[in-house]
């Protein structure tokens, strides 16, 4: 692609992300990346493309910011749920939780991690973020980002939890990635996590579990692979503690205790409305 057709793009479609941490089989293709299934939207570069071609040709060639944090091939999430009827319920409870938010349900990509020259997955981080496509192919998109190393750590019911988290960040942007409010990175991390523990669809016990494990995780990437936090602590020092906790993860968010203690007061609530619901050991 000429700089000539890069620049037409970048002024026909922007692209913008916004980090937030919560919060890899084998074979290559000639991009060095692995391979997804067959049957699933993957980048092209040919024409005409339909709007999930373009929106992927749009994130590939368009934001140098999200190709550094997420290099990997990109899946839609419902591409592969979708036919499998177990996972029905989690995609609806997606679309329902979007409605609170009087918003499209947004696209859901799971990043693979790119591979080495011998076809085996790099390290990735335990990651999840939102963003914004606009005017591909006419239409505006919003996304939820979550790395294939979180998405496989979690369960489905953990993972619906930390999807619901990052759509509450939604509202708080404008569609270009300005913020709607000024309000500084904690109390925005911390209405994320009140709007994800409003909606019926998330059990605060769910929820609760997601933030214990996505610490594990980042715990388990950060003292493997040291080096995937360079860009947020300046060298290869191996991190104490949580990356979450200490903020060092590229997020904002309270620390894990705090957040806990808020699902804790949503599922007590939730118990005394339904005093015969037995609560969660």
């Amino acid at each position: 692609m000429s700089s000539n057709e890069v620049n037409s793009l970048g002024r026909r479609s922007i692209v913008r992300l916004f980090g937030v941490a919560l919060a890899v089989a084998a074979g290559m293709d000639a991009s060095g990346e692995e391979p997804v299934p067959q049957g699933l939207t993957t980048l092209t570069n040919s024409s005409p493309r339909n709007d999930r071609e373009e929106l992927l040709h749009v994130l590939q060639y368009n934001s140098p910011d999200l190709l550094h944090r997420y290099p990997g091939p990109k899946i839609f999430l419902d591409e592969v749920y979708g036919p499998n009827p177990q996972k029905a319920e989690f995609l609806k409870n997606v679309a329902s939780i979007a409605r609170h938010l009087d918003i499209d349900m947004p696209d859901i990509l799971i990043v693979n991690p790119t591979v080495d020259h011998k076809g085996n997955p790099e390290p990735q981080k335990p990651d999840a973020s939102i963003g914004w496509a606009n005017n591909v192919n006419g239409k505006h998109h919003n996304i939820v980002f979550v790395t294939k190393y979180l998405k496989d750590g979690l369960t489905d019911e953990q993972l619906l939890a930390a999807v619901a988290h990052e759509m509450g960040h939604f509202p708080q942007f404008k569609k270009d990635g300005s913020k709607e409010t000024q309000h500084g990175g904690r109390k925005l991390e911390a209405a994320a996590d009140a709007f994800a523990l409003s909606c019926p669809e998330v059990d605060p016990n769910d929820f609760k579990s997601m933030l214990i494990e996505v610490e594990k995780l980042q715990d388990e990437a950060a003292r493997k692979h040291p080096f995937l936090y360079k860009d947020f602590i300046g060298s290869a020092k191996l991190i104490p503690v949580s990356v979450q906790t200490n903020m060092a993860f590229g997020g904002d968010h309270p620390m894990t205790r705090t957040r806990i203690k808020e699902a804790d007061k949503e599922i007590r609530r939730r118990a005394a409305l339904n005093p015969k619901a037995v609560p969660a050991p």
